[in-house]
């Protein structure tokens, strides 16, 4: 897969999904397993609603308009899947009564609305019939002329199409005649009537179609290896990051610097994993009391990118180093001395400070004897013979570090006390 190079500010995509077949094949929606009612209505006629036992009929007869009635079970159709024919044959009776040439329509694309009917007993859906509301029903699919003894085929694909897209659990439909008040009766074949059976069916063609995941990855769990991160820290940088089909490039970017920048990422060895914990290194830039961003991005093996929030800590202050003493400690002296220390080192180059104190055996009690100075060294000034110790603070006016303490011995002997030998007796 080409590896993007993603800078971590908004970018608006526009995903355009696509859709690969998957699958295909032919249903022939026939009996009881799809077919929820087959009848025949007959305006005016009391106890029309015979179900699979009676002839399916269409009628035009003067003043008297009938057709057939089907409720077809959609229950076995996705909305994933794709209609490419639905085509209805029915084979039309030897039988008929009276037969013209009359050509027929199939009706459809509503749910039949069976709330305002009363079945058996009375006209189905309106008294009026006129052709804006029969029984909410619109005509739709192809017209044809039917045939005495001959299969007539009626195409109802858009119709099938829009209620498997709607995703309608049952799609109802009938076959009317155009024209009325015309004698004429066809009937059609619903069950066995002695020498014939199931003598009508619905013949569909599908395709079942994919569409590929267009969900990104997703973020959770961010975390890092310091709580209280200061410049020059080497930093690991942790978040979990899944997909649903599989987690193809993570991409991580800091500010640090003072703009954001992909500083690192991973293109996994795999297409196949789902979920992942990656940790990204790096050194701290800023310096104490900056705000920094950082942020995750990543995109699966179907190259849908998503990036996480932005997340943000403030950069501490770092101590600066401990001072101690560039003396040997545990000396004997037999004259005061000079001290000098290390010089501490601050990482933000702050201005240091120096605080120097001093204690002994006879007075345990630190003292500062220097307070706030600059320079690294102190000459002693001590009269008293005793164990001496020296330690010292450094500040850069954020917060102060103690060096190690410092033990000495200064010996101050006393004066000698020489006679003269001068004789004040008279002689």
């Amino acid at each position: 897969m080409k590896q993007k190079l993603i800078l971590l500010i908004p970018v608006l995509f526009l995903l355009i999904p696509f859709i690969v077949v998957a699958d295909s094949g032919v249903w022939i929606l026939q009996g009881a397993e799809y077919i929820l009612q087959d009848t025949f209505i007959q305006q005016n006629v009391p106890a029309t609603n015979f179900g699979s036992a009676a002839y399916l009929q269409s009628m035009a007869l003067t003043g008297i308009d009938g057709w057939t009635y089907q409720m077809i079970d959609l229950i076995n159709f996705s909305n994933n899947t794709i209609i490419t024919n639905a085509t209805l044959y029915m084979l039309h009776s030897e039988k008929t009564d009276v037969f013209t040439n009359l050509m027929h329509e199939v009706w459809g694309n509503q749910t039949f609305d069976e709330s305002v009917v009363t079945w058996n007993t009375q006209n189905l859906c309106d008294t009026s019939f006129s052709d804006a509301s029969k029984c909410n029903l619109t005509a739709e699919g192809s017209s044809v002329y039917v045939a005495v003894g001959s299969w007539n085929k009626f195409e109802g694909t858009s119709m099938f199409q829009r209620h498997v897209r709607e995703g309608n659990s049952n799609l109802s439909v009938s076959v009317r005649p155009i024209a009325f008040d015309l004698v004429t009766e066809i009937r059609w074949f619903s069950e066995d009537d002695g020498t014939t059976a199931n003598m009508w069916y619905w013949n569909v063609t599908w395709e079942n179609e994919t569409i590929p995941d267009t969900t990104p990855p997703i973020f959770d769990t961010n975390s890092t290896n310091i709580t209280t991160i200061r410049i020059n820290d080497w930093v690991n940088f942790s978040m979990n990051v899944s997909d649903g089909t599989a987690v193809s490039t993570i991409i991580f970017g800091i500010n640090d610097s003072g703009t954001m920048l992909n500083v690192s990422n991973i293109t996994l060895s795999t297409d196949t994993i789902k979920i992942v914990n990656v940790t990204f290194n790096h050194t701290i830039l800023a310096i104490r009391g900056k705000h920094v961003g950082y942020q995750f991005c990543a995109n699966d093996t179907l190259d849908n990118w998503a990036c996480s929030q932005m997340l943000n800590f403030t950069v501490a202050n770092t101590p600066p180093t401990q001072p101690n003493m560039a003396n040997a400690s545990g000396v004997e002296f037999d004259v005061n001395q000079t001290f000098n220390i290390t010089p501490s080192t601050d990482a933000e180059s702050d201005t240091l400070t120096y605080f120097w104190f001093l204690n002994s055996t006879l007075d345990p009690i630190p003292n500062p004897v220097l307070s706030g100075i600059t320079e690294t060294s102190w000459t002693t000034n001590l009269t008293l013979t005793d164990n001496y110790y020296i330690f010292v603070n450094v500040s850069d006016g954020f917060v102060n570090v103690t060096g190690d303490i410092f033990n000495f011995f200064l010996h101050i002997e006393s004066p000698t006390i020489v006679s003269t030998g001068i004789n004040n007796s008279a002689p």
